[in-house]
């Protein structure tokens, strides 16, 4: 069989475990408790956000709700800080998270990855135009704001020199940057294009630099259910396949990335 049969097969395959009396445990874990727990980003726009009435929105929070209608369950999202994310799911507070995690083999050891990664990301810098940062050289000794456990901390720190000042969340590091306490804050670049075309208090920055470290992002779940991997695996085929992250990314007004639109290519046959 063609291998784009096969990854077409694999939605239809993964709804037919979701149903079958044979689960594995987490599966039937859920299904008897009738809820599926996934860890998301505690305030990081436009990935993960509470609204003015204090309503959870954003493209993983739609992305849990997929997993959680073709289980035929009830969602309950968990707020986690990134430091957080593998600790929520080792220790059984959650059995997914969605949270911008890295695809890698240090993360893979822990939790189990899925694959196809469903976002991509790399690294950049909001700034004030009037820094007129031109090159990552620049920020040399800069006091520069990230979030705590992000995976770019060590290379900031190590490979630029930056004077690096974390915070637990992408609305405290904001707050750094726009009353002095950064010069920089250093994210991921397409949240920091959806910041610059949305928000007009950041009407005087920009995103000056090259990005660096595009990185897959997977969700993950415990090690040692080979059937609940599958079924996610299952449901990230059919995100690709359908056009479903395409649209959430204009949902969000998130640039689109050839990441995405590459995959999408791949799977849609």
């Amino acid at each position: 069989m063609r291998l784009p049969r096969l990854c077409a097969l694999l939605p239809a395959l993964a709804v037919l475990f979701a149903s079958s009396a044979a689960s594995g445990d987490m599966l039937l874990d859920i299904r008897t408790n009738g809820v599926l727990r996934v860890g998301v980003l505690q305030d990081t726009p436009p990935y993960s956000f509470r609204d003015h009435d204090g309503k959870r929105l954003g493209l993983e929070p739609d992305l849990a709700a997929e997993i959680a209608d073709t289980i035929g369950v009830k969602l309950r999202l968990v707020p986690v800080e990134i430091i957080d994310r593998i600790d929520v799911l080792v220790k059984n507070e959650v059995d997914v998270v969605l949270a911008g995690l890295a695809y890698n083999s240090q993360i893979a050891r822990v939790v189990e990855l899925i694959s196809p990664p469903y976002y991509a990301s790399g690294i950049n810098v909001l700034a004030r135009k009037s820094e007129r940062l031109t090159s990552w050289a620049a920020l040399a000794g800069v006091p520069v704001c990230s979030i705590q456990g992000a995976g770019q901390n060590l290379r900031l720190a190590g490979d630029y020199g930056v004077e690096l000042v974390t915070y637990k969340s992408a609305g405290e590091a904001h707050g750094a940057l726009t009353s002095g306490g950064c010069r920089a804050f250093a994210f991921a670049d397409s949240a920091i294009v959806t910041l610059l075309r949305s928000e007009k208090r950041w009407r005087d920055y920009e995103m000056p630099l090259q990005p660096i470290d595009e990185q897959p992002w997977a969700m993950a779940t415990r090690i040692g259910d080979p059937l609940f991997s599958a079924l996610l695996t299952g449901i990230a085929f059919r995100w690709h396949r359908e056009g479903t992250l395409l649209n959430l990314q204009d949902k969000w007004t998130i640039a689109r990335t050839p990441f995405l639109e590459s995959l999408n290519e791949i799977y849609r046959y």
